[in-house]
């Protein structure tokens, strides 16, 4: 038997011939038939592999994930756990050839032959991924054939968490039972206009899902609950229940915590005793503003939570502050000014070839910060679709802030990272740094001198700028993100005790940002009494009082 087709799947026992031989190595794999084989097929950037991963219980970046490639071929994942090796989850692309606009004959000739060649006949049930909501050609006809197979066929409409979250800020509402109606009503009267190409798929069910909210209910997790719509009838068809890898779940975030201390060659401590410690500060510093100088009586156990999620915490209040951007944007720049060094200092940032996805700690080296303030430098994933994990792994939310370095306007990856860690209620902060170059420039250009009247200009325009990318890009941001203009070397000055007024814009803006959120200070506030009794279990001196002393910014 001779096979000509583009996609040769086939049973190397009974097919064994040189022509199949050759494709079997092609990376062309076999459909097991002693197990339950299920097909997640759908256009490019459907959620295919987001949705294999959310079910098997493991996120991008971990070992054997779907999507680490281009995918081409029907490549089948298996699950980690040996519970559920009867369980096969296949990723079936559509060849490319179906994105341009050929013949309706043509298209329905090439999917009979992928129908075929692939052996989906043997699949319990296969799922057409649809991201908008909207069916196109590729799928009705796909459909149509699977359904004249009397192949089992469901719709899943993927992605819904974003469309939900788009319906609350038009409506005004939160993400409620009324809401989750409402967009319900309209999909269904959306698909209705798109089946009536095809009455014979109107009884092919339709599931809205996201693929968060699925590795949340399969990992035991409540993060995305409020978005859940049709998770639970997906994994009932599927044979699955919620919490099913709960276990793996705790093994994954123990290997990436061991992972985390590896790189960051981190050494914790961790005290028993208490500690009355009082920090005095001869000359007020930026950053000691920032940090508001707390000093109190408080037992160190009652932050062992964090020392897993790689911020430190040892009795004292301890403020991390993260610097993320695109390379050149300024970020080690903007940490060595902060600290107070050059970049020819042996400790100072950007002294060697950063990797994608790192996260780089650097620590002061005065009495006055040292043990008070901890500055993270983000290096974004390669992969956009590898922030998730990158935010999860690092637990951005924990940070004191996070400061997104642009040079212009905000890039796609600068926006993802905001929101992905808006929504994990980190608190972020844009900054555009180097200015004063941006000022230098724009004085010689006009020619006139660096004064006031030119500096509200550049914000002006800046702020416009801004405000007009995010309305575009990322509306859900608008009105909630503050950008300020900055630059490293008035930061320096600052820090040195020299006169910085000539290109000083936001810099003490910036902490007097901090100051009025108040972040730390209201949750120790309130810790006297209204904290939960969780937090407390272990502590031994219920005596501890909390002195706040905030000095006047210089």
């Amino acid at each position: 038997m001779k096979t000509v087709d583009n996609y040769p799947i086939y049973d190397p026992v009974n097919e064994l011939n040189f022509h199949s031989g050759k494709s079997f190595q092609n990376l062309c794999y076999r459909v097991d038939t002693t197990k339950i084989n299920i097909g997640i097929a759908g256009r490019n950037r459907t959620g295919k592999s987001a949705l294999i991963n959310a079910m098997r219980g493991i996120s991008y970046g971990d070992q054997y994930t779907a999507g680490r490639y281009p995918c081409e071929r029907m490549e089948p994942f298996v699950f980690i756990e040996e519970e559920f090796n009867w369980l096969v989850l296949w990723e079936i692309p559509y060849p490319r050839k179906f994105s341009g606009s050929v013949d309706v004959y043509e298209r329905n000739i090439e999917h009979d032959k992928l129908y075929e060649s692939n052996k989906l006949y043997l699949f319990e049930i296969i799922f057409v991924l649809i991201d908008d909501g909207k069916l196109h050609d590729d799928d009705i006809i796909f459909a149509k054939i699977l359904n004249s197979r009397r192949t089992s066929l469901v719709f899943l409409s993927t992605k819904t968490d974003n469309v939900l979250d788009a319906e609350s800020r038009e409506c005004h509402l939160e993400i409620c039972d009324k809401l989750k109606e409402r967009f319900l009503e309209k999909g269904l009267n959306r698909l209705l206009k798109f089946l009536c190409k095809c009455q014979s798929l109107e009884d092919v069910e339709m599931l809205y899902i996201n693929a968060p909210t699925i590795k949340c209910i399969v990992n035991g997790n409540t993060d995305y609950l409020h978005y859940k719509i049709d998770e639970i009838r997906l994994l009932d068809i599927i044979g699955l229940k919620p919490g099913c890898h709960y276990g793996l779940e705790n093994l994954l975030q123990k290997q990436k915590q061991k992972n985390v201390f590896k790189n960051l060659n981190r050494n914790v401590s961790r005290k028993s005793s208490f500690e009355l410690c009082t920090y005095g500060c001869n000359r007020t510093t930026v950053l000691a503003d920032a940090g508001f100088q707390i000093s109190y009586r408080i037992d160190d156990r009652i932050y062992d939570y964090s020392i897993k999620y790689g911020i430190r915490r040892a009795g004292k209040t301890t403020f991390n502050y993260a610097f993320a951007g695109e390379s050149r944007a300024g970020k080690s720049s903007l940490i060595n000014a902060l600290r107070g060094m050059s970049m020819e200092h042996p400790l100072a940032a950007g002294r060697r070839r950063n990797k994608f996805g790192e996260c780089e700690r650097f620590d002061f080296d005065d009495d006055v910060l040292a043990y008070n303030v901890t500055l993270w430098e983000l290096h974004y994933p390669k992969k956009i679709n590898a922030f998730f994990d990158f935010i999860d792994r690092y637990k951005i939310a924990t940070f004191t802030a996070v400061f997104i370095l642009i040079s212009r306007v905000p890039s796609d990856q600068d926006l993802t990272f905001a929101k992905i860690a808006f929504r994990r209620n980190a608190t972020i902060v844009f900054l555009l740094s180097k200015c004063d170059e941006k000022l230098m420039k724009r004085s010689r250009n006009e020619e006139i001198p660096i004064c006031d009247f030119l500096k509200q200009r550049f914000v002006d325009k800046g702020i416009v700028r801004f405000d007009r990318s995010l309305r575009s890009n990322a509306p859900e941001l608008c009105g909630r993100i503050h950008l300020f203009f900055i630059s490293a070397t008035v930061f320096m000055s600052l820090r040195l005790g020299n006169d910085a007024s000539t290109f000083l814009l936001h810099e003490r803006a910036v902490f007097d940002f901090l100051k009025q959120k108040r972040l730390v200070s209201e949750m120790l506030q309130s810790s006297t009494g209204r904290l939960n009794d969780n937090l407390y279990a272990n502590i031994g001196d219920n005596d501890s009082q909390v002195e706040f002393l905030i000095p006047q910014i210089i």
